[in-house]
């Protein structure tokens, strides 16, 4: 899980990159991280990862 409620914040599981969405409700970040480019899926370790619109767009390149 890579959402900070205390710093109402999401980070890239993949790099350095974080989004601040201005709520602690993990639902409402989440929408406003999804709206930004953001996505959530989840890893080969069954957990749950977010990743940022480059780390999402570098990754669709390496699968084409």
């Amino acid at each position: 899980m890579t959402f900070h409620s205390r710093d109402k914040a999401f980070a890239c599981d993949e790099c350095p990159e974080s989004i601040d969405v201005e709520t602690s409700d993990f639902s409402e970040g989440l929408e406003t991280a999804k709206k930004a480019g953001w996505r959530r899926f989840k890893g080969p370790d069954h957990e749950w990862a977010d990743a940022c619109p480059v780390c999402v767009s570098e990754f669709a390149k390496r699968k084409r």
